[in-house]
C-alpha cells in the first residue's frame, strides 16, 4: 500500500485546511506517478481522525481512527459531532490514614492539613502516568462524589484528602478519568495541565492491567 500522515487535519483554521489540501494534493500526484509506472500502488490511505470528519476526499482505500475511537476529536466537538469517551483509568483505596490539623503530605510537604482530616492512599502514580504535574488540581470520582488529591504526585501512588465526614471505605474504587458524567475525562486533564488528550491516554503506562468490557449494546 501507500499512505501518508496529515500533520493537522483536525483543524478547523483556513490556512490548515488549505495545507492539508496540498498534502492530499501532493498525495495524489505521487500515487498517480507509482501507476504511472505500471506498478499497483495497492491499499491507499492517509486519513487520521480529524481526516475522517473534515477532508472526505482524502479518505481513499481505508481510514486510520486514532483518538477518535477513545471518544475524543477536537474538531468533532466544535463540528457539533457528540462523542463518548470510552477508557476510565481507575484504582482503588488502599489505606486510609488520620492526620491532625497542621501534618503534612507528601514530598516537598506542600500540603498542610488546615483541620483534622482522614487521607485515603491510592496506588498509582506518576510510573503508572498519573503525571506530577496534575497536583494540586486534580479531583478524583469515588462514590460518585469528586475528592481533592493532595501534596505531591508520587513515583507509585498519590493522596486524597476525604476530609473529616465521608463514607469511603478501603478499597473503593477511585476514578481519575472516564466516561461517566460523575468523573473527569481525559481532555478535561488535559486542559488542566495545558496539554492534549493524546497525551494523557498514551502516558497511561504499561504495567497498568487493562480490561475490556463488552457491553453487548452492539449485539
Amino acid at each position: 500500500g501507500v499512505c501518508t500522515h496529515l500533520a493537522c487535519a483536525d483543524s478547523l483554521r483556513e490556512d490548515d485546511i488549505k495545507y492539508t489540501k496540498n498534502q492530499i494534493e501532493k498525495f495524489n500526484f505521487a500515487v498517480n506517478e507509482i501507476k504511472g509506472e505500471g506498478i499497483n500502488p495497492g491499499i491507499l490511505h492517509c486519513s487520521n481522525s480529524g481526516a475522517i470528519f473534515l477532508h472526505p476526499d482524502a479518505h481513499f482505500d481505508m481510514v486510520r481512527p486514532g483518538i477518535v475511537i477513545y471518544g475524543y476529536s477536537s474538531c468533532a466537538k466544535e463540528l457539533g459531532i457528540k462523542l463518548k469517551p470510552v477508557m476510565e483509568f481507575s484504582s482503588q483505596i488502599v489505606a486510609i490514614k488520620h492526620f491532625n490539623k497542621g501534618e503534612t503530605v507528601s514530598y516537598d510537604r506542600t500540603w498542610t492539613a488546615t483541620e483534622d482530616c482522614d487521607i485515603g492512599v491510592i496506588p498509582a502514580g506518576y510510573a503508572d502516568g498519573l503525571v506530577r504535574r496534575l497536583s494540586p488540581g486534580l479531583e478524583v470520582a469515588i462514590n460518585g462524589k469528586m475528592f481533592p488529591i493532595v501534596g505531591r504526585i508520587c513515583m507509585d501512588q498519590c493522596m486524597v484528602l476525604l476530609g473529616k465526614n465521608h463514607e469511603v471505605n478501603r478499597w473503593d474504587k477511585v476514578v481519575f478519568f472516564g466516561p461517566e458524567e460523575n468523573c473527569k475525562t481525559a481532555e478535561d486533564l488535559a486542559n488542566q495541565i495545558d496539554t492534549i488528550s493524546y497525551e494523557i491516554l498514551c502516558g497511561v503506562n504499561k504495567r497498568v492491567p487493562r480490561i475490556y468490557i463488552d457491553t453487548g449494546k452492539n449485539k
